[in-house]
């Protein structure tokens, strides 16, 4: 894994544990909603697995957070700034 996958996992990795912790859930009951083992939940929030995609709609429903919030990309973009960002990619 990159250094910046490193990053972005392990803070994915965070945000899962303290959404799970504010929602009063502990790892194990977490897992057992997603039909994943305790010790992968466990890998997930220490980045030592990649949590997958397909993971993310479950989470977010589980945690009452947005998929966005849990990838840490809260802040809001408005038209101009999302054309300008993609004008910067061509």
């Amino acid at each position: 894994m990159n250094e910046k996958d490193e990053v972005f996992f392990r803070a994915l990795g965070q945000r899962i544990a303290q959404a799970r912790k504010e929602n009063h859930l502990t790892q194990k009951q977490l897992a057992e909603h997603l039909g994943i083992a305790q010790q992968t939940m466990a890998h997930y929030e220490g980045a030592k697995l990649k949590v997958s995609a397909s993971f993310l709609p479950d989470l977010s429903r589980l945690l009452n957070r947005s998929v966005d919030e849990l990838l840490g990309m809260t802040e809001k973009q408005d038209k101009t700034q999302r054309k300008s960002n993609f004008s910067r990619l061509k």
